[in-house]
């Protein structure tokens, strides 16, 4: 059953955005991203990568931040996630490429992101990049290898008629 949660409906689109992109695609295998969403976590979740497991993308919820009547009849959510890049490799070639068309798929984030948060009677005013940190040899997010690692810090925003909430 399709879901009209918009937390979850905003973790979704932001695959989407990322899968619509050609160039994306081609980089990185659809075993090395992981999605946790639905019963299981799509994509291969390892504690230590091989080579053929690299580029290695996830997508995580970090944080929320609700603001019930925001204005006299309005609420909204930001929701904070981030992208996590893993290359493997202490070349800057994989990174810059997928790091690239990352940000290639988020200028199309109007496309997968304006029709979803009305099914949850709402709307989104944005999603956007907030920060991008880039490290060499980052444990938490290269997985036992000293590569080139990227997060990418962003933000979605969704507000809703503060009445339409108790319904």
């Amino acid at each position: 059953m399709p879901t009209t949660n918009p937390i979850r409906l905003v973790y979704e689109a932001i695959w989407s955005m990322l899968e619509a992109q050609t160039e994306f695609n081609a980089l990185v295998r659809t075993t090395n991203r992981v999605k946790y969403s639905g019963t299981l976590i799509q994509g291969t979740e390892k504690e230590t990568l091989s080579p053929t497991d690299y580029p290695y993308v996830r997508v995580v919820a970090t944080a929320m931040r609700p603001h019930l009547e925001r204005t006299s009849n309005g609420s909204s959510l930001e929701i904070l996630w981030k992208i996590e890049i893993s290359t493997g490799q202490r070349q800057f070639q994989d990174l810059f490429d997928v790091e690239w068309a990352i940000y290639q798929a988020m200028s199309f984030w109007r496309t997968h992101f304006v029709g979803l948060a009305m099914e949850a009677g709402g709307y989104t005013v944005s999603c956007r990049p907030a920060a991008v940190r880039t490290t060499l040899g980052d444990p938490a997010v290269d997985r036992g290898s000293r590569g080139w690692s990227s997060i990418w810090a962003g933000i979605s925003e969704i507000w809703f008629a503060t009445a339409s909430l108790g319904t």
